[in-house]
């Protein structure tokens, strides 16, 4: 099973799509937007090392 990041990431930016005009105009931290990240499995492309999916800053695992 692989990993489809451009598709969680166009998931990602629907929501925040919806959510930017109440967090820019309420100047909220866009809480709701890193759940999505976050349950999406974006946050663990970050690092490999902490549990990540491998591809750190966009680089394919090595």
């Amino acid at each position: 099973m692989s990993f489809d990041s451009l598709a969680a990431a166009s998931s990602v930016a629907e929501v925040a799509r919806e959510l930017a005009p109440r967090v820019d105009s309420e100047a909220e931290f866009p809480a709701q937007v890193v759940q999505a990240a976050r349950e999406r499995g974006l946050l663990g492309l970050i690092s490999a090392k902490v549990g990540g999916q491998g591809s750190a800053c966009g680089r394919p695992p090595t």
